[in-house]
């Protein structure tokens, strides 16, 4: 929320500073805003008119706070980043379904032998519960 407050003030700023200012890309010589139009007269049309330039603005200045947040510059705000565990997995085939996946299982799970299970929805006994099938080197013991 806080990144929306200070690129608002930023916004409003710029908008009151070309207010201000009245460039001559924006304004005529007395003060009235120019039409946008390209290839015609350069006293009444410009490339660049005032809503074309609040938009850009807008734009503009809620990426500067969020640039200035992420490097520490803005004290009190952060952006969250998020980590990306990367799968042991083998990368899937385009071509298989989602119950084809290899999904790897950590050593310390309980009852699953270390390996590779492969989750099969076709096969469950019971709907909506799914059925891992162990993929491995040896049937694991059901000790």
């Amino acid at each position: 929320m806080r990144l929306l407050v200070f690129s608002g003030i930023l916004y409003l700023a710029g908008v009151a500073t070309v207010l201000m200012l009245r460039p001559s890309l924006m304004f005529t010589a007395d003060g009235v805003w120019k039409e946008f139009g390209i290839g015609k007269n350069e006293e009444t049309h410009t490339w660049m008119p005032f809503w074309l330039f609040c938009i850009g603005w807008a734009i503009l200045s809620y990426l500067l706070v969020v640039i200035l947040a992420d490097v520490g510059l803005l004290p009190g705000m952060w952006v969250s980043h998020v980590e990306v565990q990367q799968s042991m997995a083998k990368p899937r085939n385009r071509s298989a379904s989602l119950s084809d996946e290899v999904i790897p299982i950590p050593r310390g799970n309980k009852g699953m032998k270390p390996g590779y299970y492969m989750l099969n929805t076709e096969g469950s006994g019971i709907e909506g519960v799914p059925k891992y099938i162990y993929l491995g080197p040896a049937a694991p013991g059901m000790d």
